[in-house]
């Protein structure tokens, strides 16, 4: 490594650290030792996209003018490009990306391939399905033995429940397999025949036909994660929950499951009591994600690992997402009871969740005078704080 190789390995993890003088003063210095390193460049594209002072738009201009006129055009360089305009976020983006896959006659396969990864992946993040497809397709037709890009074809049609784009893209497969018994073509197979079954297209019946084809499968590639994550949801189907737990369990150790499957591990988990281990899935998932994906049941997890700050935070999000549900406030108003009775808090915070349980339990009858699991938990609130007439009163309500 260079001296200017490491003065842009320090820029690089000041600006990560959002030391952006510090950062530009090493990336100067880089540029004035080796002006002609494309790495400098880049970095600096970096560094004014990020720094607030600067932003995206500066980034882009510099990447034009002075990046791609000088060291020339390339799948990286695009890729780059398609990140700021995505950072820029103009009206007009989907247009501007689509740009980006123009003038390439001349580039390579090798090249052509790179960029339609790359503009395929961005269009897929910014939920432009068919254009992620268009993206694909192109890349799989000057990629014949490319597989992992077919399969990628057939579960986005999976997950449109498009059964002839589904058969289409097993045709793909089956191009590069060249055999109806190769375990990615059965695996694709059996996701096909289940989703069907899930949309009533195939009757109960199919189940042991499609296990059939998951166990051959299995039987051929017991190390593909996703087989795995397949055989739980049969599991479940079939209302085998330990199998569906060692299942999924399985395929936690063997690759990186996808949100959905984690949370669904992670349910049957705190089912059967098991918090700490569900916590430790729980990093699979980033943390934006956790509430929205889990709502009450990450509240949950988060106090039964004495995490019991953060599940009142959780709690209280759960609760003004929906203020009107009187079910959730019910299950709020026990929540912050069960904090109230908590040691790892501090005396006002046990104060202060003991009066909002007793709120959202009086608002959750308010809500639903029928529930009767509502009217005990109010009647057992006031009988806890010595409030025998308001819990009368809360007993002659609840006979109404």
């Amino acid at each position: 490594l260079t001296e200017a190789g490491r003065k842009l390995l320090r820029a690089e993890l000041l600006l990560m650290r959002k030391e952006y003088d510090e950062s530009r003063r090493l990336l100067q210095m880089a540029y004035e030792e080796e002006p002609d390193q494309l790495s400098v460049q880049r970095a600096a594209v970096r560094l004014l996209r990020q720094d607030p002072e600067q932003g995206p738009a500066k980034a882009l201009r510099f990447l034009d003018e002075r990046v791609i006129q000088r060291f020339g055009d390339s799948p990286a360089l695009r890729a780059e490009k398609a990140d700021l305009l995505m950072a820029i976020n103009d009206p007009n983006l989907r247009d501007q990306l689509m740009e980006l896959s123009e003038g390439i006659e001349e580039w390579s396969p090798d090249q052509q391939i790179q960029l339609g990864y790359a503009l395929a992946a961005r269009f897929y993040a910014l939920n432009l399905r068919d254009d992620a497809k268009a993206a694909w397709a192109t890349v799989a037709d000057l990629s014949p033995n490319d597989l992992p890009t077919r399969v990628k074809l057939f579960t986005m049609a999976h997950d449109e429940h498009d059964d002839p784009a589904m058969v289409a893209a097993q045709e793909r497969i089956l191009e590069v397999v060249r055999d109806k018994n190769d375990s990615t073509y059965l695996f694709t197979e059996a996701r096909r025949m289940f989703s069907q079954m899930r949309r009533g297209q195939l009757g109960e019946e199919a189940l042991p036909k499609i296990q059939a084809i998951v166990d051959q499968a299995l039987a051929k590639r017991p190390d593909w994660h996703d087989l795995h994550l397949l055989n739980a949801e049969l599991a479940i189907l079939r209302g085998d929950q330990q199998l569906a737990l060692e299942s999924y369990g399985r395929a936690a150790a063997l690759g990186r499951p996808h949100p959905a499957a984690v949370v669904q591990h992670v349910r049957l988990l705190v089912a059967r009591g098991r918090f700490q281990e569900s916590k430790i899935l729980l990093e699979r998932i980033p943390v934006a994600m956790r509430q929205r994906l889990l709502g009450q049941l990450y509240a949950e997890i988060l106090f039964n690992t004495e995490s019991v700050e953060p599940a009142m935070q959780s709690a209280q999000q759960v609760i003004d997402q929906d203020p009107e549900n009187a079910r959730k406030q019910l299950w709020y108003g026990q929540m912050m009871a069960r904090v109230a009775q908590s040691t790892l808090v501090s005396e006002e915070m046990r104060k202060d969740a003991d009066a909002k349980a007793g709120a959202a339990i009086a608002r959750s009858v308010e809500l639903e005078p029928k529930i009767q699991e509502g009217w005990l938990a109010l009647i057992s609130y006031h009988l806890m704080h010595q409030n025998r007439e308001q819990a009368e009163e809360a007993l002659r309500q609840a006979q109404l």
